[in-house]
């Protein structure tokens, strides 16, 4: 006779495993043992019952690796107010505008982390402190990639934030103007939008080769005496590179740099 009233356990795609199979499947977590790469002896986890073992402490303490950075970082970043890539670009959560030196940086925060911001955010901010003066050039990141410039003649009180590129030069008044083949953007320092396709570039942010092969747009905006001026280029590979232009010199190109 059959007794209809058990089952096999052991096998089959409807098993249920029993309490000794269930023991066998258990992760390990701080067991002693020795790490799969290294083969140093200490506490290790095992997601796969040993198979891969991977070491979290030794006589030493803890072992980090760059899980543990990307883990953590995600609860340290939003405390975070200033920081900086190896490119040198500062990348800004909060703070007040009157109070940066001179520098590059990056606003990556909400416009209302900011004092004295103008436009939206995020956007590139440009900051150049000289003999107690002091210029400030930001340039919006958002859809209307709108440019604005301030300054202090004192380094203490600062002007009004105005608006750039909304009129004047070959690239004012809301139009785009193409650029010719072998344009050096050097002598580009009229207010406005351009753009190139497939063209060589001399004095661009990658090398006339490398830009020839893709499409730019370039925003141009000066003050009003020449002095000071930011071309900022937007590239389809999504890459976006800025420069300033003071007192008769060009800055080299910053490769804008973002967190997501």
């Amino acid at each position: 006779m059959v007794d209809t009233n058990t089952s096999d356990t052991s096998s089959g795609s409807g098993a249920t495993p029993t309490d000794q199979q269930k023991l066998s499947l258990r992760p390990i977590i701080l067991e002693q043992g020795f790490d799969t790469e290294s083969g140093f002896p200490g506490l290790v986890t095992s997601s796969d019952n040993g198979k891969t073992n991977v070491l979290e402490y030794t006589a030493d303490g803890k072992v980090y690796r760059q899980r543990d950075a990307d883990r953590i970082w995600k609860y340290i970043m939003p405390k975070v107010t200033k920081y900086t890539t190896a490119g040198g670009l500062w990348i800004i959560a909060s703070g007040d505008l009157n109070k940066y030196d001179s520098g590059l940086y990056y606003l990556s925060g909400e416009k209302s982390k900011y004092q004295n911001l103008a436009g939206e955010s995020p956007g590139i901010l440009s900051v150049l402190r000289i003999n107690g003066k002091s210029w400030q050039t930001y340039v919006t990141l958002t859809s209307d990639a709108a440019m604005y410039y301030r300054a202090s003649p004192d380094g203490d009180t600062w002007q009004k934030w105005q608006k750039l590129g909304a009129g004047g030069g070959s690239g004012g008044g809301g139009k785009t103007t193409n650029l010719d083949d072998g344009a050096d953007l050097n002598t580009i320092k009229d207010n406005g939008t351009y753009s190139s396709d497939a063209v060589t570039l001399n004095n661009g942010p990658l090398s006339a080769s490398d830009m020839m092969g893709h499409f730019w747009i370039l925003n141009v905006s000066f003050s009003v005496d020449g002095t000071y001026g930011v071309q900022k280029m937007m590239c389809d590979s999504g890459d976006e590179y800025a420069r300033f232009y003071v007192s008769g010199t060009w800055r080299n190109w910053s490769h804008a740099t973002y967190f997501d």
